[in-house]
């Protein structure tokens, strides 16, 4: 291969990653906003953990698994109390419990989240992302086009 078909090749696979993590992205975006549509605003209490396995990578790229905690919430809706997990939020010390917290609840599919931005965090992280792989590919473009 010649640097002028490697260039391409380079500048088309941050192309394509970008372009799918638009789609992902505004994929995402539909699924926070219908949220948002339906969600209501509640009071609950933090009322326990459910243990889970997550894991992390360090700064020497080693990867390694952990015990974390997802929230379970108790609050009430429609006169029925509920108790659920909270919706993409976890924790590694089961801290907080009996804590008041405000909620966003979708009355359709139960699903909950604390009030503030998060199901908006996928789609926003997910475009930042392709954003930058598409300016990657530009640049790329931009830079070795006449190799």
């Amino acid at each position: 291969m010649d640097g002028r078909a490697m260039t391409r090749v380079g500048a088309g696979v941050f192309g394509m990653m970008g372009a799918g993590l638009f789609v992902l992205s505004s994929f995402l975006a539909w699924s926070a906003h219908d949220f948002d549509t339906h969600a209501v605003d509640v009071a609950g209490v933090i009322s326990g953990h459910r243990a889970q396995q997550c894991s992390r990578t360090d700064k020497r790229n080693r990867s390694s698994n952990y015990t974390c905690y997802e929230y379970l919430v108790r609050y009430e809706a429609d006169g029925v109390s509920r108790e659920s997990p909270v919706e993409g939020d976890r924790t590694e010390v089961q801290g907080r419990l009996g804590a008041a917290v405000k909620l966003r609840v979708d009355p359709r599919t139960q699903k909950v989240h604390f009030a503030g931005n998060g199901p908006w965090i996928g789609p926003i992280a997910t475009s930042i992302f392709g954003l930058l792989c598409l300016g990657a590919a530009a640049l790329i473009h931009v830079l070795f086009k006449n190799v």
